[in-house]
């Protein structure tokens, strides 16, 4: 072989080398995100405005699930679990124009092991970011706060959403309803920090936690100085020292009174921050109501891991165990007497209710449990001697309220004819609260016979109940994720006086 053709052919074989190195590399034909992202890279206008994206594809999980439902149309495109945030990022198409944003409700029940939990827009922080593409058509990012320590490596979700005609009106037309079934695939999660402010900037608002993620920045902040007017949403941006944008206005929203987790891009955190909050109407009006410089470099420590002691409350014939970070208010209305027990002072990390009635009716177990069911179906919410429940036009008598007592109210729990005062009042004409019975079982609270089940409507809530000798005992829970474990704890922890 002469020395040029051996010269060539060296220069053929490296050159193939070299060649399927960079295809391996993904640096030929494909980049190296799309080898991580797929072919077809998860696509949102949303979750690149918030300056997350490539985070998001990387641990994000492609759905494209429709349902139509009269025409509108709703697209499931994708989501991401981030330790504690859910992101759901979903595609709106309407029949027809309408101004949707604030008629939209959002409900997720998440199935562990075979118990469900509720989580609905008023729970936690959750938010929703809209992304106008025309008058009837809308990207829509669902932000859930959701602990992925309670989440399985696969679990079971159902995610419905409601749009109403004017949600500002009871028994408002329901436009369209969409029901999705899918799995959350839970992949391995870094480890994540979380840090905490050594000092305060703002009297109206503090910013509690910081925490550094798979997904990007959380900042944690509770609005203290808001209205409750539903058209009013209070829009936070982000600046670093030199103007620049971190978070856009009119995207991420503070729930007043609520610690709400607003994500950005990841930040370094020694940066120096302005945090602008706007008070902003339906009608567009832009009010800076709340602005703080932060620098993250002299006041972020490291928060350290949360050391709650318990406390041992005795509390009529029962002793029970609840973090020391709690608020707990005894509340005597009648013949029962209402412990509240609200974790971290907070409502959104979930409030405990335990109730005593005397057992004036001298029911038995199984009819304690039919009675607190048969309550909360119209409306009674506990054992009193008398209730009043609202009656609406029957075509005779006008709207007006009805005095009954607890075996007239049970009769008409029984779908039976009750007359009062003359008046016959059927099921049909009093507001029910329907709801369906799940996970019942009989249990014990130690060593005690008690019977527990979930009531499941657009929400949960879970009650035990159990008899200490002519005292009736029911603790109630919401069925958030946040709340399951602490609801076993106390359980748990309670210790009947003997």
């Amino acid at each position: 072989m002469s020395q040029k053709r051996l010269i060539m052919y060296a220069i053929t074989i490296i050159a193939f080398f070299i060649i399927g190195f960079l295809v391996n590399r993904g640096y030929l034909e494909n980049t190296i995100d799309e080898e991580v992202y797929t072919s077809t890279p998860i696509e949102s206008n949303i979750i690149e405005k918030i300056g997350i994206i490539d985070d998001y594809r990387r641990i994000g999980k492609s759905l494209d699930i429709s349902k139509n439902d009269n025409d509108n149309v709703l697209t499931l495109l994708s989501y991401a679990l981030d330790r504690d945030t859910l992101i759901l990022d979903y595609n709106l198409k309407l029949n027809s124009s309408m101004d949707f944003i604030k008629n939209l409700s959002h409900v997720m029940v998440i199935s562990v092991d075979g118990v469900s939990y509720t989580i609905e827009d008023f729970d936690h922080s959750n938010i929703e970011i809209f992304d106008k593409i025309s008058d009837t058509e809308y990207e829509v990012c669902k932000i859930i706060k959701l602990d992925s320590d309670d989440i399985k490596d696969k679990t079971s979700c159902n995610f419905k959403v409601f749009l109403y005609r004017d949600t500002e009106t009871i028994d408002s037309e329901t436009v369209a309803e969409w029901i999705f079934e899918f799995d959350i695939d839970k992949k391995d999660i870094s480890v994540f920090n979380k840090y905490e402010l050594t000092r305060n900037f703002s009297e109206n608002a503090k910013v509690v936690e910081v925490t550094q993620t798979d997904l990007g920045t959380k900042f944690s902040i509770i609005l203290n100085d808001y209205t409750t007017e539903p058209d009013v949403h209070y829009y936070v941006e982000i600046l670093d020292e030199k103007g620049n944008e971190i978070l856009q206005p009119n995207l991420e929203y503070l729930v007043g009174g609520v610690k709400t987790d607003i994500i950005t891009k990841k930040i370094n955190l020694d940066e120096k921050l302005t945090f602008n909050i706007y008070e902003t109407f339906s009608n567009g009006e832009n009010n800076k109501s709340i602005t703080f410089d932060i620098d993250l470099s002299k006041y972020l420590k490291i928060k350290e891991e949360d050391r709650i002691s318990l406390k041992e409350n005795k509390w009529k014939d029962i002793s029970f165990e609840y973090p020391n970070t709690c608020l707990v208010t005894n509340d005597p209305l009648s013949n029962k007497d209402y412990l509240s027990i609200s974790y971290n002072n907070d409502y959104a990390e979930g409030i405990i209710y335990i109730s005593r009635y005397d057992n004036i009716y001298k029911r038995n177990l199984n009819e304690i449990a039919e009675d607190f069911q048969n309550l909360e179906y119209l409306g009674g919410y506990g054992l009193f001697d008398n209730y009043t429940i609202y009656s609406y036009y029957d075509g005779k008598n006008k709207p007006h309220d009805i005095d009954l007592s607890f075996y007239e109210l049970m009769e008409l729990a029984k779908n039976k004819t009750v007359t009062v005062n003359g008046e016959k009042i059927l099921i049909e004409n009093v507001g029910i609260h329907d709801f369906e019975v799940v996970n019942q079982k009989n249990t014990n609270i130690d060593g005690i016979p008690a019977i527990m089940w979930t009531e499941i409507d657009y929400s949960s809530t879970t009650r035990i109940v159990f008899l200490k000798d002519n005292s009736i005992y029911e603790i109630k829970s919401s069925g958030s994720i946040d709340n399951k474990n602490r609801f076993e704890n106390l359980i748990n922890s309670i210790k009947v006086i003997k």
